[in-house]
């Protein structure tokens, strides 16, 4: 339980510093977890009960009623750096 804490914690932390708004793609790892779970609920793969946490329960419910299955996954696409 503690360790999905950090987790919102850190999203959370990201969203403040762009303003509100989450940036494509995402910047975390853990936000890529996080929009991978919304796309797996959206799909009918994943079930609420499954997920201990009744804040994340509610944030993927939100996540998925808000955001097309097309954003969800570019949410959660990782991408790689070029050097």
């Amino acid at each position: 339980m503690e360790n999905t804490k950090n987790k919102w914690e850190e999203i959370n932390f990201y969203k403040e510093k762009k303003g509100g708004e989450l940036r494509l793609p995402a910047v975390s790892e853990s936000q890529r977890r996080f929009f991978g779970m919304v796309l797996a609920y959206k799909r009918g793969e994943l079930s609420l009960s499954d997920i201990d946490d009744p804040e994340l329960r509610k944030r993927i419910k939100q996540a998925s009623a808000r955001m097309s299955e097309e954003e969800i996954r570019k949410y959660a696409k990782k991408t790689t750096k070029k050097k």
